[in-house]
Parts: structure tokens; sequence; C-alpha cells
């Protein structure tokens, strides 16, 4: 079975950001073609940490593709790590062509000599998730990475050697400590590494003959958005008349990963119950699917009478309930030449969720981004 390696995408199609701080992401992948085995394996290096229990979805875009299994799982990757001592940039350059700076301290004399580093054995110490089953082809023959505050007495103790090869093709065995500055035209800065890394592996089929596309969804906690207003008092000509301006942003706080969003959407909303106020619960009315939506459609088209109206049909539709309420919960008589504001205008034409949608958006890990509305 071939397996096929890839990081986990940090390109999202959709993200859908509630106000809770949970937020859903939708990723997209490819499914290679592989129309000449029975099966193929795609793994997915360092998957989304912390979904939401329950909601964490792999499926194919089409048809094309069955997907067979879907498991975590620890796998043997090469990265590269950046070189932060002397000591480093002799393991990371073993094979290259460099100048080394030899100290001979009983002597007390420094002498710089010019050949190829042929390996470095080290002291054996592994880390969590480091693999030292064995050595990288062409790197040193045994990796390891001491604490810092005691690295050299380690070293020096275990004899670390490392094996030098000069112009005339002499071949030197140096330690580590010795060695006290290197310089090359070419000289590499970081070095490949065996690490532990987590992984997402998906078995599937694709006969197609083409590529697939995959979708990646879940439910995470530590993203979400807050609306933000700036009120700014304008200049003006008549100071009897003051001008203001608003504007609204909306913030975005990011706490989970890095990602780039072409589909970013901010939700809001708020149940639109005065709509259907006079709508019995379909549990209770026992009404079928036809005369349940026609009680919806009967309801629309009466909301924007105001409120009196939708009060009388919801009171004359429930009669048996709201005889039973005791008289003196009831709001007095409201003297007639008062005006009552109609409350039910402002939501007749409102959706009970609104979406304000963003396009093409980087969103860094503890950042906070402002994008207007």
């Amino acid at each position: 079975m071939a397996t096929t390696n890839n990081n986990t995408p940090a390109h999202a199609s959709h993200a859908y950001l509630f106000k809770n701080g949970y937020g859903m992401i939708v990723k997209t992948f490819e499914f290679p073609s592989n129309n000449k085995t029975n099966g193929q394996c795609i793994e997915l290096m360092d998957p989304p940490s912390n979904p939401t229990h329950g909601t964490f979805w792999i499926q194919s875009l089409s048809n094309k593709t069955s997907i067979t299994s879907v498991r975590t799982k620890k796998t043997r990757k090469i990265v590269d790590k950046e070189c932060f001592s002397v000591e480093d940039l002799v393991e990371a350059n073993v094979g290259e062509k460099v100048e080394i700076l030899i100290s001979d301290d009983a002597r007390q004399t420094k002498e710089w000599i010019t050949g190829k580093i042929k390996s470095v054995k080290r002291f054996q110490q592994s880390s969590g998730d480091e693999d030292t089953n064995g050595a990288l082809q062409g790197h040193h023959s045994v990796s390891s990475r001491p604490p810092t505050s005691n690295y050299h007495s380690s070293h020096n103790q275990s004899g670390s050697l490392v094996l030098f090869e000069t112009v005339d093709n002499g071949l030197l065995g140096l330690t580590l400590a010795s060695i006290k500055l290197i310089r090359g035209a070419t000289l590499k800065t970081t070095y490949p590494h065996r690490v532990f890394k987590n992984c997402l592996s998906i078995d599937y089929k694709n006969d197609s003959g083409s590529n697939d596309t995959g979708l990646m969804k879940y439910l995470t906690y530590g993203i979400t958005w807050a609306p933000s207003y700036n009120l700014v008092l304008l200049n003006s000509n008549d100071p009897s008349i003051k001008r203001l301006r608003l504007s609204s942003k909306a913030v975005i706080l990011n706490d989970i990963e890095n990602m780039t969003v072409d589909n970013l959407f901010c939700i809001v909303g708020f149940p639109n119950i005065s709509k259907f106020a006079s709508v019995i619960d379909p549990i209770i009315s026992g009404d079928d699917v036809k005369t349940f939506l026609n009680s919806l459609k009967q309801s629309e088209a009466t909301s924007g009478t105001g409120q009196s109206h939708i009060m009388l049909n919801s009171v004359m539709s429930q009669p048996a309930y709201t005889s039973q309420i005791p008289q003196h919960l009831f709001a007095p008589q409201m003297p007639t030449n008062i005006s009552i504001p109609d409350d039910t205008l402002q939501d007749v034409n409102v959706d009970d969720l609104h979406l304000y949608e963003f396009k093409n958006i980087l969103l860094q890990k503890k950042e906070r981004l402002m994008l207007p509305i």
C-alpha cells in the first residue's frame, strides 16, 4: 500500500466564527489517484489538536473516492533543526568542505585547518520525540542534544569524536570542545533530524484516474469574534450642531492555529419570536406538515400589521391555555391617549442569523485582527 505524506493544510476554504468562542473550520486536501493498486494511504502531519468531541469529520468531495478508515498514530518524519552553536554547525556540515579553528589548551595554540568533516560521534541521549533507531544517511552516527547546562562536560566525559579529513588526505580525530570556529563558502545552518510526529492516517481508494478533493471539518474552541465600535466627534461650523461618525468593525481572536481562510463568516443573531407568535408548537397542536407550513405562511403575511393583531391571533389560537392564567397577572388597562410603540416592526424583515462575510483572510495564532464591517 502506497503512502503519501503531507502536512495538515493551513488553508481553510470556510471558517464560521460564533461569539461564544467556538468556530467551525472546513479545510481541503487532495486524495491522489491510485487506480493501479487496491488502495492507498495518506498521512496528514500535525492534525488539529483540540477539535470538539464528536465533530471531527473526513469526507471526499465527490463519489470517486471511498474512505475505508481514519486513525491517529505516531510516525517518523525528518525535520530541519537550526544550528545554535559551533557543535551544531559541525554536525550540520558532515561531508562538506570547511575550515575549522582548532585550539590546543595545553600548548595555548590555535590553528586553522581546511578539509572535510567525515563523521561526528556524540553522547547518546535522546529526547521523547527523537528516533534513535539509526542515524540519517550522510549525517552523524549518533544524534543527541544534552541539556545546555551540562553540554560540554557530558561530551568531554564521553569522548565525543569528530573525524576530519585534511586536504592532504590525513585523517584527524578531534573533540568537539577543541573546535572553536567553523567557516565555509557553503556552510549549512540547519541539519536534518528524525522525530516522531502526530499523524492522521487515512486509508482510501480512488480509481478515477484523477485527484479528488477531501474535506476536513471540525468544531473547535479558541477562536471567536467580537464587534467593535468607534464613535468620533467631528468638527462643525455651527456650534449648535454636533456631528458624530460611528464605525463598526469585527475583531477576530484566534488562539488555535495559523490559517489562510478563503471565506470567513462571523455569525450573529437572535430568535425571531414575534413574527411567529401566533403559531402553535407542532408538538402541542399535532398538525400535519401541510397545516403547519400554512400557519407559518399566514403568520408571515400578517406579521407587519402590529403587535395588537399578533397578540390577538396568539390569544385566539390558544384559548385553553390563556383562560387558565389568573386575572391579576394580566397588565392593567392602559389609557387610550397613550401611544404604544410597535416593537414588532423591528425584526419583521430580519433573519434569525446574520453572517458578516470576509474574503481571503490570514489568521495568525495569538494575534488579533480587525476587519471593517
